[in-house]
């Protein structure tokens, strides 16, 4: 009997886990798909191999990274600066 309420829980554990990571999928979908509807762009989205990685995986891939100002001096005719 303890055995079964085991399989039990731990298959329970597994289906709500399963449904909580497919469902988090689906509701990223459907803000990112909002936020390209907001901006007025004309094109859908869907499930991909990037949105399956790991967050830190996906800020290295997808991340941006603003350029540094130089840290030594420009020729002439060069110019640099950032634009906020």
């Amino acid at each position: 009997m303890k055995e079964l309420i085991s399989v039990v829980v731990v298959v329970s554990i597994l289906l709500f886990s399963v449904s909580t990571i497919f469902t988090a999928g689906g509701s990223e979908i459907e803000e990112l798909q909002r936020w390209i509807h907001d901006h007025g762009f004309k094109y859908t989205i869907a499930e991909n191999w990037i949105m399956k990685l790991p967050p830190v995986n996906r800020a290295v891939i997808c991340g941006y990274k603003p350029s540094l100002p130089p840290v030594t001096p420009l020729p002439a005719g060069v110019d640099f600066h950032i634009i906020e």
